[in-house]
Formats: C-alpha cells, structure tokens, sequence
C-alpha cells in the first residue's frame, strides 16, 4: 500500500515571456491519476487539479470542466481513470471533445515513489511522458509538481505536434474536375463483406465498399454497371480459383470489373462505446485481356455506440481510401486524352 505522506502545496509560477499563441488554443482533458493499492482515492484528483492549475494560464489550452469531462464519460459508461488506454484515446477523444488526453499513475517501487505522466494526441495517438521519481521519505507535493512542471513543458512544447494537421482539401472535387469529359471505362463491381463476431460471420445487407466505390465512379461521370443475377458473383469465384472463365453475357458493355473481399471485426470497447476494425482489398481487371491493372487495399477503423454501425463505417472509410487512389489513377491514365 502507499503511503503518501505530506501536503499538496499550491503551485506557483511566474511566466516570465509569454510564448507564441496558436491559432486556435488545443483541447485538454485531464484524466485522473491511478494510485494502485492506495485507499486514499483523492490523491489521484489532487495530481489532476494541480496539472490543470499548471496549464490554466496558458491560451494555448483550453481545458475540458472536470465537472462536464466526468458527467459525459459516465454517460458513456466511463470514468476517469478507465479511460486511460492509449489504443482507446481516439474514442475518448471523440466522446469528451479533446484534442489532448492527460493521464498518468503513481505509484511505489522499490524504495523509490513515482509519479508518471503522459500526453496522448487522440487523432494520432501519439504520446509524449514524463516522470518525477524521488525516496519514500520525499513529500508528495514536490513530486507532484516536479512531474507537472515538466508534462507542461512538453505539452507547451510538443502539445501541437501530438495533435493531427489540419485536414487537407477534399481531394474528390479535383479529380472529378480533371476526369470531366473524359471517356472512361465502364465498369462492374462486386466486393462481398462481412462483419466478423465470434465464428458466426455477419452479412449486411448493403456492402460499404462497393458502395461508395460506385459513389465516386458515378460522381466522376463513369458508367457503372449494375449486376442483377450472381452471374458476376460466379465469374469472381471462377476467376479467383484460377480459372480463365469466359465474359458474363450480361456484362457484355463491361470493360473492367473491380473484385475484392472485405471484412470488419470487434475491435474492442471503451465503456458504452464499440470500436471495429476494417480491412478491404480489390483488383481492377481488364475485359481486354484479363490483366489486373490496378490492385489496392486498406485498414481502417472507426467507433460507434453500435459494433455494426461502427465495422460499417470502418468500412465506408476504406472504399473511400481506395476509391480515391481510383480516381488518382484514372486521371493518369486518362491525363494525354482530350476532353470530348
């Protein structure tokens, strides 16, 4: 059991010069401070409230209100040292509307006391830590703000590193803007998927991928056919097994089919929330001469108070990836064609 002896003394700082501003000031949730075997369960907060002193007079923070912070997360079916996983920092992320997540322990080894703390970036998981170790005998607070003296300073430092670049342009309306006019091939796309829980794979009723491949194809001013039987469907197996079947009769106008598999799974949870992976691959094969010409995959993730819901968006994402990489190509190999 620890025994932290002593009190927290109030911090005090002076900001000599005040640093450059961002733009914007950088989301901060600071989340409690575990204290294993400890039944003194304050102290944990008292880490906290001491980190959030050392930052509240900074304008390139803007922290989450403790109150608020812990009111979302139990609606969430959290609390504030259970969400302290780096893997989950996204999810915590998205629910509490921070940009940065802080979280440490503290804790006995040996003869020594330590108090570590991280910064984790929710949009990169990226994480920046620091520590403050001294004896048994050393009093808590001046471990205390040892180690928040120093998770400012690498927040002040380094917090905009840790957190995602601006978002860049949409790069879809670009692409359709160079295919305009354009002739390009027409195209058939069948990619089957399943949402995998336990050994019983589910089935949805609308592939994702498929989907929004055909989204961004139809929206660049492709022709997409669309398949009515499973005479496609027969053709990939056929084709996938090695074989060289012949061209489906009703995909006579069909110049190039796009096949591939997809699948999505339980990533884990985060109180109330459900986290999913996906994993998506197609080819892109010619009716000319049965040449894969262009061949593509991506993993995505994505999180949802519902596991479908959230493999259906991790999903969702993947064929965008692919299908704008789709697009890139076809503005290669369509860059020397007049528009009609």
């Amino acid at each position: 059991m620890l025994a932290f002896g002593g009190c927290l003394a109030a911090p005090a700082y002076a900001a000599e010069t005040e640093p450059p501003r961002e733009p914007a000031p950088l989301t901060v949730a600071v989340l409690g401070f575990e204290v294993p075997g400890n039944t003194a369960s304050d102290i944990g907060s008292l880490i906290s409230d001491t980190i959030e002193v050392m930052l509240s007079g900074d304008d390139r923070f803007a922290l989450v209100d403790r109150s608020s912070l812990a009111r979302t997360l139990e609606e969430q079916g959290l609390n504030l040292t259970g969400a302290t996983d780096t893997s989950a920092a996204i999810a915590t992320g998205k629910v509490v509307g921070a940009k940065l997540l802080v979280t440490g322990k503290a804790f006995e080894l040996g003869k020594s006391r330590m108090i570590t703390a991280k910064v984790i970036g929710t949009e990169t998981t990226k994480v920046e830590a620091v520590m403050a170790k001294g004896e048994l005998d050393k009093p808590l607070d001046e471990l205390v703000f040892e180690v928040a003296e120093k998770l400012a300073a690498v927040m002040q430092e380094k917090g905009a590193a840790l957190v995602a670049a601006p978002e860049a342009a949409d790069p879809v309306p670009a692409l359709v803007e160079k295919l305009k006019g354009k002739k390009l091939p027409v195209f058939a796309i069948v990619i089957p998927e399943e949402h995998r829980r336990g050994s019983i794979p589910i089935i949805p009723p609308d592939p994702a991928v498929e989907t929004e491949l055909k989204k961004l194809l139809l929206g660049a001013g492709a022709e997409v056919q669309d398949v009515k039987d499973n005479a496609l469907a027969g053709w990939v197996k056929d084709y996938e097994e090695g074989g060289n079947p012949a061209w489906p009769r009703t995909l006579e106008g069909v110049e190039v089919i796009i096949v591939g598999e997809a699948f999505s799974e339980s990533a884990g949870t985060l109180g109330s929330l459900r986290l999913a992976s996906a994993r998506a691959e197609i080819n892109a094969i010619t009716r000319k001469d049965g040449k894969i010409i262009h061949a593509d995959r991506a993993t995505t993730r994505a999180v949802d108070l519902a596991e479908e819901i959230a493999g259906k968006t991790a999903l969702e994402k993947a064929g965008r990836v692919m299908g704008v990489r789709l697009l890139e190509k076809l503005v290669k190999d369509h860059a020397d064609e007049p528009a009609q």
